[in-house]
């Protein structure tokens, strides 16, 4: 079934009615319950690379009062009733047995100040996705692994084997975990690099490293941006919103890439239809 994602967006100027709430049935490409509608997206890609689907789902701004969710007041409509949108959502994201969920970013502060119990987002970018984009970044020379301190994944990291060949260096910084173990042994036995352990970014400064990939591993914490060289790519495993900002704050140099980044540049929802996948899209792609 490959690795499912489902991205929410707000409907503007749309009321939800719960006529066939109860079902999610489906007609077509498109998928309905009341007039919630999902469009469907399979990312290109070999069988062996892994299939990535991805789900955008409009969601309407406000709920009528058919629906039993809220009142008019004169011509004007009533926020959502977070409860209910919460339940509605939840039954999406089982319906599409989706792997990890996002909402557009306006959504999301708009359901930041409603305090609704939701959690949006912030999953670990699927494994399919991290080894497409390797296989897109030129110039890279040396990475970056920042290790999460309590970490149970003991797997290789999903990295294109053309991008590995050409490293200079392969930096560890974190506690010496299994995934330490795994690294270590996968990159002597296949390419005869040693795994290098720091305990900062600074240290990179007394190697010459020409382009430098970041990979965050962390589900929590700052990115160490003054301490990072000028023009490296930094790939957020967890799409962590606090340091995407301190990138986009701090540093223009950076090239910041995150899963959630990438359905923000790749899903338009202003068409006529609600939602518009933009075919083609070459905006992740390192130049």
């Amino acid at each position: 079934m490959g690795y499912r994602i489902l991205y929410f967006y707000k409907r503007e100027n749309t009321f939800y009615r719960e006529k066939n709430a109860g079902r999610m049935a489906r007609g077509g490409r498109n998928r309905h319950a009341g007039n919630v509608f999902f469009g469907e997206k399979e990312l290109e890609g070999s069988e062996e690379e892994g299939a990535v689907k991805v789900f955008f789902c409009g969601l309407p701004e406000y709920y009528a009062r058919a629906a039993g969710w809220g009142r008019w007041k004169g011509s004007f409509p009533i926020h959502w009733n977070f409860g209910q949108l919460l339940r509605l959502m939840q039954n999406c994201c089982e319906y599409v047995s989706a792997d990890a969920y996002y909402l557009e970013e306006g959504f999301e502060k708009e359901f930041a100040e409603g305090d609704p119990g939701f959690t949006p987002g912030r999953q670990r970018m699927c494994p399919e996705l991290i080894h497409r984009f390797s296989g897109q970044f030129r110039g890279i020379d040396s990475i970056l692994y920042l290790a999460e301190e309590f970490q149970d994944r003991s797997g290789e990291m999903p990295l294109k084997e053309e991008l590995l060949r050409k490293l200079h260096y392969f930096f560890y910084l974190g506690e010496k975990t299994e995934r330490y173990t795994v690294l270590e042994e996968n990159l002597w036995n296949e390419y005869g690099m040693p795994l290098m352990p720091v305990k900062e970014a600074g240290e990179l400064a007394t190697c010459r490293v020409r382009r430098l990939l970041v990979l965050d591993d962390r589900q929590e914490g700052e990115a160490d941006w003054r301490a990072l060289p000028r023009g490296c790519v930094y790939m957020d495993l967890w799409s962590d919103p606090g340091r995407k900002k301190q990138i986009a704050g701090n540093r223009v140099d950076i090239k910041y890439i995150s899963e959630y980044l990438y359905l923000v540049q790749n899903l338009d929802t202003t068409g006529e239809n609600g939602y518009n996948v933009r075919e083609g899209n070459e905006q992740c792609q390192q130049k």
